[in-house]
């Protein structure tokens, strides 16, 4: 293909999951599109997923023009700790890491949160919705393992009981990013994702990163909020396009 980077990748845990044959790629112009849709044809993927830069018009374009539908939009922000302090978290709900018997409480706690969610997963209407739920308990779950995933991750504890956590890994030396996280249904409002937000950028400010990236789907105002509350800034934005073959 015209970059290598932008090769579509088959995605073997999704395409187990979903019992459908999934490749992704991240096209730069409209030859990578072409070369894509023509890979995937040749390799029998039946779902190609696109992600490119929401500025790049030329590549959204070619990516209509060859059928891909639009999922969902990402936007993603940035705490620079070289210029902005962390501020001071509230000594509401004890923090700590993640422990072998938690693992099952944040792959229920991720199942709830995320069912229905508005990803380029459950915006699909080709894919079945329920697995779309199972996708988050199941990632959840695997984070646990894969330093891929999560290099780390913490838990807000209530006398023992799980109401939330958070993820957190490197990019690079300079840069690390919050990752999957979220919040016992019942004990939503509490300020805990804030608190474990705030835990996270001081691990990642101790651990001589410069920058925390975090990133949502659009219409999750809620956590934007909560971002801009405590220093995030806008960074880019990603759309996210689907195409059957």
């Amino acid at each position: 293909m015209t970059n290598h980077n932008c090769k579509p990748k088959i995605l073997e845990w999704d395409t187990n999951h979903f019992g459908v044959k999934i490749a992704s790629f991240a096209p730069l112009n409209e030859s990578d599109v072409i070369e894509g849709v023509k890979w995937a044809r040749d390799n029998a993927i039946q779902l190609l997923m696109g992600r490119c830069d929401t500025s790049d018009i030329k590549v959204i374009n070619s990516m209509e023009k060859a059928n891909f539908l639009l999922m969902e939009t990402l936007v993603c922000y940035k705490f620079d700790f070289l210029n902005r302090s962390v501020p001071e978290a509230k000594k509401n709900i004890p923090i700590r890491s993640i422990l072998p018997k938690d693992i099952k409480a944040i792959g229920e706690i991720s199942k709830t949160a995320f069912k229905d969610f508005i990803d380029h997963f459950h915006r699909d209407p080709k894919l079945n919705q329920e697995k779309c739920d199972a996708l988050y308990e199941q990632w959840a779950i695997n984070s646990y393992k894969d330093k891929n995933l999560a290099e780390r991750i913490i838990i807000a504890d209530d006398r023992g009981k799980v109401l939330g956590f958070q993820m957190t890994k490197r990019v690079n030396e300079e840069v690390a990013e919050g990752g999957l996280a979220a919040i016992d249904l019942k004990s939503q409002g509490r300020g805990i994702y804030t608190s474990l937000l705030i835990n996270a950028m001081q691990w990642c400010k101790e651990k001589g990163f410069k920058k925390m990236e975090v990133k949502t789907q659009i219409p999750n105002y809620k956590v934007q909020r909560i971002w801009q509350r405590h220093g995030f800034e806008i960074n880019s934005s990603l759309h996210t396009l689907h195409l059957w073959l």
